[in-house]
């Protein structure tokens, strides 16, 4: 059986301190110090004063794995794999990261390209292991539903009788949101559409969508401290495809 001992508070100890034991193998300050310096590359908001204890946590745990031969499991060996090249390119590219910093005009511009949105949904539900006739029938049911938009129901009233979304009994209505919340298939069918115009019908991963643009936020309006989260994000994105554009020049080759 696996036992954890702390023996004492690692921002107190020197570092050939045994601060902790893990059943029976004797854990260093140094040990430990440099193993938050690592993390800190990945998870910049670490907790100092909880780091002992979730280390030892989870050296209990690897030492667990490593008697039951977990790593022989193929699925992990390629969670593992992924794991690695996660790490890699955090480590690699965190110089470029700390550079960044996006100010409140970069911020407003990226937000005037990707807005908060509201709009309204209407879904037709399409299992995965539907037949041919069951798709050709859903798409159908919803392609009448288009039609009768034009003549006299409203969208709001034929969300309600025939939307199998979460929203239905709000007449479709699905509320402010950033883009990041939405699929990216209706956030870019709704940013073309004006308001109150209705979609063509769109095929999503869940079935047959018809989608209503109700609203745009302005800057003014909008969530900005979301918005900056979102720049920044798009900022590292951008970082790391070139990094990635990089690599492939220098390694890959595909056929053609």
């Amino acid at each position: 059986m696996l036992t954890i001992i702390l023996l004492a508070v690692m921002c107190h100890a020197e570092e050939q301190t045994i601060v902790a034991e893990v059943d029976g193998i004797k854990i260093t300050q140094e040990q430990v110090t440099k193993a938050f310096h690592e993390a800190e590359v990945f998870s910049p908001h670490i907790n100092k004063g909880t780091f002992l204890k979730e280390y030892t946590d989870r050296m209990a745990l690897s030492h667990l794995a490593e008697k039951e031969k977990i790593a022989e499991d193929p699925a992990v060996r390629e969670a593992v794999r992924n794991l690695i090249t996660q790490s890699y390119i955090a480590k690699t590219l965190k110089p470029e990261f700390e550079k960044i910093h996006v100010t409140e005009e970069e911020t407003q511009k990226f937000y005037e390209k990707n807005p908060e949105i509201r709009f309204s949904m209407i879904l037709i539900l399409v299992s995965q292991n539907a037949s041919q006739q069951e798709k050709k029938s859903a798409r159908e049911m919803i392609e009448t539903i288009k039609i009768g938009l034009k003549a006299e129901q409203t969208f709001a009233e034929s969300a309600q009788k025939y939307s199998h979304a979460p929203s239905a009994q709000a007449g479709g209505d699905m509320g402010f949101a950033p883009f990041d919340w939405i699929e990216p298939t209706l956030y870019k069918t709704a940013l073309h559409l004006k308001i109150d115009q209705v979609s063509d019908v769109l095929e999503t991963l869940d079935g047959y969508v018809l989608i209503k643009l109700t609203g745009k936020h302005s800057w003014d309006d909008a969530d900005k401290d979301h918005a900056q989260k979102l720049a920044s994000f798009d900022a590292h994105s951008n970082i790391y495809q070139s990094y990635l554009k990089k690599i492939r020049a220098e390694h890959v080759k595909l056929p053609g």
